[in-house]
């Protein structure tokens, strides 16, 4: 595990107490960070990454908190699970009939939704409900990425990027969607990014109605995740590492989309 306290500048281990190294996941959830490993437990860490704890929950792709309640998705078990003490204890949501393997969670609206690569997008509101389809207007049940802005739901995944105004239950394209799977999906503001499969990253200042390239200075092209803070858009890539951008690069000049409430 590397740690940078200079907005990725410079990098410096921090594992102690993690007993497994095929991290895939890293999330922070109320301050609080959780380490989602491949082949091993996910771990908790309070104190921005120097110590560990096992809390169990093998292969975990995702931690979010929803209703008060922290929740993890488990690729190969095709579960989801909720605790109410950061992870000391678990408890599984109902099963996910004929789900595939889960990767990305979003709390939108007052409800939770969870994508599957093989099986769309379910949705439930509490942790004691059962879950629901909800896949209309989609053209692929691959899902890779949710993001929102605010009330459209966005989605990424194989065919492109799709939106949703009614809470998931009905999904459009959204625009001219870019060419390639989308890995990852990001808005920072009425702004969308998405890293893509070979295409690196583009962005959307209009709804998806036209989109841009950004991909100067990326050493690959395949971007698994996107995340920024007050001053840089972060790209993680597949066997290129993490790259960053400075959001006025991409901001200065650009009105508000049309349409879009934030």
């Amino acid at each position: 595990m590397q740690v940078s306290i200079d907005q990725g500048a410079t990098w410096s281990g921090s594992g102690t107490g993690i007993t497994n190294s095929s991290s895939w996941w890293i999330e922070s959830v109320d301050g609080t960070l959780y380490n989602g490993t491949q082949f091993g437990p996910t771990f908790r860490s309070a104190d921005d990454g120097a110590n560990w704890v096992d809390i169990g929950k093998s292969g975990a792709r995702g931690f979010i908190n929803h209703d008060d309640t922290l929740y993890t998705c488990q690729w190969y078990d095709a579960a989801v699970s909720w605790s109410v003490d950061q992870g000391t204890t678990w408890h599984p949501t109902a099963t996910l009939v004929s789900s595939s393997p889960l990767w990305p969670m979003i709390s939108h609206n007052g409800y939770l939704f969870v994508g599957a690569q093989g099986t769309g997008v379910r949705r439930i509101a509490h942790s004691d409900d059962t879950w629901s389809t909800m896949n209309s207007g989609l053209t692929s049940l691959v899902v890779y990425a949710f993001a929102s802005i605010g009330d459209y739901l966005l989605l990424g995944g194989s065919a492109g990027v799709f939106r949703s105004m009614d809470d998931g239950q009905s999904w459009q394209p959204m625009g001219q969607t870019p060419l390639g799977q989308v890995y990852a999906l990001h808005t920072v503001g009425s702004l969308v990014f998405v890293g893509l499969d070979g295409g690196g990253v583009q962005f959307s200042a209009d709804s998806g109605a036209t989109w841009a390239p950004i991909n100067t200075g990326l050493t690959n092209m395949v971007v698994a995740r996107l995340t920024n803070d007050d001053n840089y858009l972060y790209a993680d890539t597949l066997g290129g590492g993490v790259h960053r951008l400075l959001l006025n690069d991409i901001t200065t000049g650009l009105e508000e989309a049309p349409g879009v409430t934030t």
